[in-house]
């Protein structure tokens, strides 16, 4: 649950959170895309949901952040001359399949 359900939340909620102090509404509102409102989506959930989850399992949602930092950590590292290609597909791989698994559900 803390990969597949908690991690997108805290990421969904950190975005927003960061997002928050730099981007200014709605005079930039034209600029945010498709993306951005399907990536900040989660962060439209009530704490007081998520916060009894987090506190029991935050040693879970710790493991998860770090590997996911670790990945990012690696993408940043890329981006000056590095080759994302591999990244992307691996990405959109999972991505199909993670879809084609729930339609079948």
């Amino acid at each position: 649950m803390a990969l597949t359900s908690h991690l997108p939340q805290i990421v969904s909620t950190a975005l927003a959170s960061a997002l928050a102090s730099q981007i200014r509404l709605p005079e930039d509102a034209p600029a945010a895309g498709p993306a951005l409102l399907d990536m900040t989506r989660l962060a439209l959930s009530d704490y007081s949901m998520w916060g009894d989850i987090i506190a029991t399992n935050a040693g879970n949602i710790g493991a998860a952040l770090d590997a996911f930092l670790a990945r990012l950590s690696a993408v940043r590292d890329k981006l000056q001359g590095g080759d994302l290609s591999a990244d992307f597909e691996r990405a959109a791989e999972f991505a199909s399949a993670l879809r084609e698994a729930k339609t079948r559900e």
